[in-house]
């Protein structure tokens, strides 16, 4: 006889038997929902009772999407699990992430540079050295790595959200032949059914979490003695995505830079042995207010990189700043006309597009007289910014023009293009502001032309009007498409500038970057220029000093 969906006793629906059909009669269940159940029960098995649900809190998480059907006398509580997989968005070693992207954050911050792709079999060998490294810190002495595996899947088991993809199973079953294992025909995290399968992040991440902190921060320079730390360029395809796989690493040695390559630069000595940068864009005053916003007057750059370098997120590529441009882009922040500046930095002094309305007459009086200061060598950022009101674009053009005659060819321009919403590349606006500056500039105007995210045609056009253009590059790199990795590749090395137009492009765990992150940026770029990272820092610095004097 056929077993009854339906108890005869009360008319209940009996939910690890039903169909969809009964499923649906259940209050709030459709078609959607009964899917989701039947696929769990495929998944994971029956639905159990919870005979302790009741003296749970009543609050419950809506990213779980909870529905509750009564059977017998207990509460029959069904976890369907939402279509899509809630970001992570703490760090479970609390190192203080503001990284919504865990997979990203972890990879970058916490694990050793070998664990930083899956689908290249050389680095397998590191990866089982530093994971066994890890489990010595880990776990008491003797504990082998099935004791590992056991206690995850005991104590800290993977979510079923989470999956292994065919680029895993090429770097298990190599790491099974390292081990001395069988591989199993299909690795698996639901449960670990290998020790190889530990070499997954979430594995790792779960295994950290035992460490104490300084054992966590050894296992993240695995490999490398962190005073001569190698430089690590991590492509930006880690993407939320779990099934992605990793892309290329770059590692190079800074101090082993050939002396006789020939684009070899005489830089100012340092005693680090850090490489030597210059953030060609960053706002001083803008940085200190998200650093300090009960006390942003006053502070120094200095202040900043020193924020940087001994905070609880540190530059994952550390750098010797030898100097840099602090941008005045807001007539509200301009600096006294005698204002003083110790150190190697420079000044910019300009109206950001946005900020055209507050240009008084006095405001240009202030700037006329900045720009006779020693200290100021550059215009800017000026230029034209279209994600304003479209009834706003001629009075801003003119703005623009009207700054544009307070020019000398001898005095850079530093450049801020940014199209209206939807318009990536920023081609229609660049091609407005290069037709206002022929009408009013030299062709042997310096140029500085700001966080480019532009075309390959961008970079042709602007070299042919104003052959002493340069492009400042920012972490924004991270984002860019084919297009735009086109057109940073048709940028002249001469003319490449690095930036990190603090306190924008973050790279770290806290939400504003410094000139102090200038390296993370270099490793970002150097990743699709095929150019060694310490090699872009070293012709950077000189194209830097080549537009802004040294």
């Amino acid at each position: 006889m056929a077993t009854s969906l339906v108890s005869s006793e009360d008319s209940k629906i009996k939910i690890n038997f039903a169909e969809s059909l009964e499923l649906r009669k259940l209050p709030s269940v459709g078609e959607s929902t009964a899917k989701k159940i039947i696929e769990y029960r495929v998944k994971v098995g029956n639905i159990k009772r919870d005979t302790e649900q009741r003296s749970r809190s009543p609050r419950r998480r809506s990213s779980e999407r909870r529905r509750s059907v009564s059977e017998s006398e207990d509460t029959l509580t069904v976890s369907i699990p939402s279509s899509k997989v809630q970001k992570d968005l703490t760090c479970p070693l609390e190192c203080g992430s503001h990284d919504k992207k865990l997979r990203r954050h972890v990879v970058e911050h916490h694990l050793p540079i070998m664990f930083r792709r899956i689908n290249v079999n050389l680095d397998v060998p590191a990866q089982v050295e530093a994971l066994k490294w890890l489990l010595s810190k880990a776990f008491e002495a003797g504990t082998t790595l099935q004791g590992a595996v056991d206690w995850i899947n005991t104590s800290r088991p993977i979510s079923p959200d989470y999956g292994l993809n065919p680029m895993h199973h090429g770097m298990c079953t190599t790491a099974c032949r390292i081990l001395g294992v069988d591989p199993p025909e299909v690795f698996t995290l639901h449960p670990i059914n290998s020790p190889a399968v530990l070499l997954f992040w979430r594995c790792l991440l779960a295994i950290l979490t035992r460490c104490y902190s300084q054992d966590i921060r050894d296992f993240r320079w695995f490999g490398f003695s962190e005073p001569t730390m190698a430089v690590e360029v991590v492509q930006e395809a880690l993407s939320e995505s779990e099934s992605e796989p990793g892309d290329l690493i770059v590692v190079g040695e800074c101090d082993n830079v050939d002396s006789n390559h020939s684009e070899h630069f005489d830089e100012p000595s340092t005693s680090s042995g850090l490489p030597n940068v210059f953030d060609s864009h960053f706002h001083l005053d803008r940085t200190s207010k998200v650093i300090w916003p009960d006390n942003p007057n006053g502070h120094t750059v200095e202040e900043l990189i020193s924020v940087s370098k001994h905070g609880s997120s540190r530059p994952s590529v550390p750098v010797n700043v030898v100097g840099g441009v602090v941008v005045y882009s807001e007539p509200q922040n301009y600096p006294a006309a005698d204002f003083q500046l110790d150190g190697p930095w420079k000044v910019a002094a300009g109206v950001h597009p946005k900020h055209y309305q507050k240009f008084s007459t006095a405001k240009r009086l202030a700037l006329n007289g900045l720009l006779e200061h020693p200290k100021v060598a550059a215009l800017g950022e000026i230029g034209l910014d279209r994600t304003i009101p479209p009834g706003e674009w001629r009075a801003q053009e003119l703005l623009f023009e009207n700054v544009l005659h307070m020019s000398k060819p001898e005095l850079p321009l530093v450049l801020h293009l940014r199209g209206p919403s939807g318009d990536t590349y920023g081609s229609d606006v660049t091609g407005r502001c290069q037709a206002i500056m022929r009408r009013v500039c030299r062709r042997e105007q310096k140029i500085h032309v700001h966080c480019f995210t532009g075309l390959s045609q961008v970079v042709n056009d602007w070299l042919s009007d104003f052959p002493n253009t340069f492009f400042g590059v920012t972490a924004a790199v991270r984002r860019f498409d084919e297009e735009q990795k086109s057109g940073l590749r048709a940028i002249p090395r001469n003319k490449l500038l690095l930036e990190t137009d603090a306190p924008y492009f973050p790279v770290g765990n806290v939400p504003y970057s410094t000139p102090a992150y200038l390296g993370d940026t270099a490793a970002f770029v150097a990743v699709y220029l095929n150019i060694g990272p310490c090699d872009l820092m070293q012709l950077t610095l000189r194209n830097a000093m080549t537009l802004y004097g040294s």
